[in-house]
């Protein structure tokens, strides 16, 4: 026979107390860590600044530094004929939709 709701939710309720615990002491140990300042390793986001800054060519046009948005950008590839401003027509994207969903439920 099944165990009872009231054992499941005792057993769930110790499962949960005891993930509690352990995210309280990990996160406990990382202030700690935090606040002694001198960790061994350094962390994930120096590590990987670090990555950045030295993989990346001092010259590229869409730094992060760069005021330049997004349409912009796109506005000017498109005066320079290197993107297509005109979206494909709607019988196409229907057509593809309607075989990707039909695959879909061949599959189901």
């Amino acid at each position: 026979s099944p165990p009872s709701s009231g054992a499941l939710t005792s057993s769930a309720n110790r499962t949960l107390d005891a993930l509690e615990a352990r995210i309280a002491a990990k996160s406990k140990e990382e202030d700690k860590n935090r606040s002694r300042g001198s960790s061994k390793a350094p962390s994930y986001e120096a590590r990987l600044t670090r990555k950045l800054n030295k993989d990346r060519p001092q010259n590229r046009s869409h730094s992060q530094g760069s005021a330049e948005t997004f349409e912009e950008r796109y506005k000017r590839k498109a005066g320079e004929g290197s993107v297509n401003p005109s979206p494909p027509s709607s019988g196409a994207l229907t057509s593809s939709a309607n075989r990707t969903l039909d695959a879909l439920e061949a599959r189901i």
